[in-house]
């Protein structure tokens, strides 16, 4: 019964990291729509409207951009230091670009998700492909594989002599 889960599961979770890859498509197709919307607008009207990631944290009316209401960062009288140089910060990048680095690490992440699970069904399939080929080589009528010089595991290198061998012969 368990031959056939490790390769079950990592197609299980080879599915999952795709999944969590197509998701992280949401994100950067938020960014885009915000810029196509920008440039349709400046075509439009003539004007480009800004949208500063200082929006998401203020009182808005454009529906299309979530606001995250932290009234410390906002406040005139905020003791914090860092303050000036977050909204200024938060004054100068894009609404969607925070979304969009966001999304492209998702997309990152279930990339190599996905790579390292393909690479593991690689290999459950190459296993399971080199014991069928032995198990034809141990049927064989003479006993040994047909390959060229006989052997019926792939040669890698010549065996290190053990440490009790090694002394032995000392």
């Amino acid at each position: 019964m368990s031959a056939w889960f490790p390769p079950l599961r990592a197609k299980v979770m080879l599915v999952f990291w795709a999944t969590l890859a197509i998701v992280g498509l949401a994100p950067v197709l938020y960014l885009a729509g915000l810029v196509g919307w920008q440039v349709v607008t400046l075509f439009q009207r003539g004007t480009w409207v800004a949208l500063p990631s200082s929006l998401l944290l203020t009182e808005h009316s454009f529906a299309f951009l979530p606001a995250l209401g932290w009234a410390w960062l906002m406040s005139p009288d905020s003791l914090l230091p860092a303050h000036t140089a977050l909204m200024w910060v938060l004054s100068r990048v894009h609404a969607g670009a925070i979304f969009g680095v966001v999304g492209v690490g998702v997309i990152a992440l279930g990339v190599l998700g996905v790579l390292r699970h393909y690479a593991a069904i690689r290999a459950y399939r190459q296993r399971a492909e080199d014991s069928r080929r032995r198990v034809l080589d141990y049927r064989n009528d003479d006993g040994h594989a047909a390959s060229f010089d006989g052997r019926r595991e792939p040669f890698i290198a010549e065996p290190r002599k053990s440490r009790a061998a090694a002394g032995a012969a000392r």
